[in-house]
């Protein structure tokens, strides 16, 4: 029997892809980064400037294609729209935005 946890959505890959990609960014300019453990938490990434008393800020990251015949981009909410209310939820929201597959 073939174990289908392992396998991961193009969705799920280009999400973490992002993550990776904004978490690189803020480790490079010196803030502390912590990914959130839980896949389907309300923050994805909490930031902390490396000062003394600096407060941590919750950051929502979504990654999507660039459509081309339109230069434009959307999210996607999901059914439930829990994602609408994690990012109203956050302090920051960052877009990572990817050129289409050719």
């Amino acid at each position: 029997m073939i174990d289908r946890s392992i396998f991961i959505t193009e969705e799920e890959a280009q999400g973490e892809y992002g993550e990776r990609l904004v978490n690189s960014f803020f480790e490079k300019n010196k803030f502390i980064v912590e990914s959130n453990p839980d896949k389907y938490g309300t923050w994805d990434t909490r930031i902390t400037e490396n000062i003394e008393d600096a407060l941590p800020q919750t950051i929502q990251i979504k990654t999507c294609t660039r459509f081309v015949t339109k230069r434009s981009f959307r999210f996607h909410i999901g059914y439930t729209g829990k994602a609408f209310e994690t990012i109203k939820s956050c302090d920051h929201l960052i877009c990572v935005i990817r050129n289409p597959p050719t």
